[in-house]
């Protein structure tokens, strides 16, 4: 054999030896899919980051490599084999970010990515205060209106209402209304005061859904108006958890109950004729004049039954021996406009009742 034929037969020999290598080599692993996409904006500060590659990785190898820029904290939460969730804290709203995965990661048969990936993505806005009800400046509002604000995303209902202060300070309920998410609901405790500049404080400790703060500290300014009668809405007594009574609220059309008296358990409770007052019937037999938006007084007399007298003459106890309004007695119904009914004792124990006109 000659050194030609040699050389040809160590080459084919060589060849031979590297077939098997080859054969165990591959491409190295390749990102097909990921999320947020390149160039999105208002990406939500909540979402993680999502990627696929297209066979299995070396999950060590990815997890070193992988990071935002700001830089943020954050773990990374494997779907499966090959696609990964990067779960990071709240991202900084209206903010450009950098996904960025390092080159040298592998596959689990050592195939190495050598080239460097990175991504740009710009978050959403901060959350801000679109418009309220009442709007600031508003004067001669109802003083016993709700108050509505609007804002631009979902908030988080927690961290709202501890955000807001209404001065005068008036304690209140706070809740999202079912349909929209974006509208926050304040039910005052109490009737605001008649006639009085009021100023509702939105900080920005308040956060949307996505723990976004809001954008500035918003001022509402308004007055009230004259006290109105309490028209389209219920009064109704509550029992506490134990079953004693409790409580005296109203609700309209919203479905989201305030309490208005809270000074006494209310056995039964009746609106004077005009719609302006209650008769209240606590515990023990005492009785409590009540003024929606002016408070309670408690009043000097003790009895099982009182009503409201004569315009101007306020009220009184019943005499002991009118049949009708004696304890257990079914009073007599008579028929009211527009066919609406009522006890004509016009007494209230513990059940839902509506005025047609003119109180509630």
């Amino acid at each position: 054999m000659g050194p030609q034929e040699k050389r040809l037969f160590a080459a084919g020999a060589l060849m031979v030896m590297l077939l098997p290598l080859s054969a165990c080599g591959g491409d190295p692993p390749q990102i097909v899919d990921y999320s947020p996409q390149r160039n999105a904006v208002d990406v939500s500060t909540a979402a993680p980051i999502i990627i696929t590659f297209d066979h299995e990785v070396d999950r060590a190898s990815v997890e070193s490599r992988l990071r935002l820029q700001p830089a943020t904290t954050g773990t990374v939460r494997w779907l499966d084999g090959r696609r990964l969730a990067y779960e990071h804290a709240t991202l900084r709203a209206s903010t450009a970010y950098e996904v960025i995965l390092e080159p040298g990661y592998r596959d689990p048969a050592g195939n190495t990515y050598t080239l460097r990936h990175h991504w740009s993505f710009v978050t959403e806005r901060p959350p801000f205060l679109a418009a309220s009800t009442p709007g600031s400046g508003d004067g001669a509002v109802d003083p016993a209106a709700y108050l509505n604000l609007d804002f631009t995303r979902e908030m988080n209902p927690v961290t709202l209402r501890s955000a807001i202060a209404i001065s005068p300070n008036v304690p209140f309920d706070l809740r999202l209304d079912p349909g929209d998410g974006r509208r926050a609901i304040i039910a005052p405790s109490q009737l605001l005061t008649a006639n009085t500049s009021y100023q509702l404080l939105v900080n920005t400790a308040a956060l949307d859904v996505d723990g976004n703060q809001l954008a500035r500290n918003e001022l509402i300014r308004f007055t009230t108006g004259p006290l109105r009668a309490l028209r389209h809405w219920i009064a109704f007594a509550t029992d506490s958890p134990d079953g004693a009574a409790g409580g005296l609220w109203i609700v309209d059309e919203r479905g989201f109950p305030r309490q208005l008296f809270d000074a006494s358990a209310v056995e039964s409770f009746t609106w004077s004729p005009g719609g302006e007052s209650m008769l209240i019937q606590g515990a023990g037999q005492t009785w409590w004049k009540f003024t929606p938006g002016a408070g309670e007084t408690p009043l000097s007399f003790k009895a099982r039954w009182a009503a409201a007298l004569a315009h101007r003459w306020g009220f009184g106890p019943a005499p002991p021996d009118r049949r009708r309004h004696r304890p257990g007695h079914r009073p007599r119904r008579r028929r009211g406009r527009r066919g609406a009914e009522w006890p004509s004792s016009r007494l209230h124990r513990r059940h839902l009742w509506q005025r047609r006109d003119p109180g509630l």
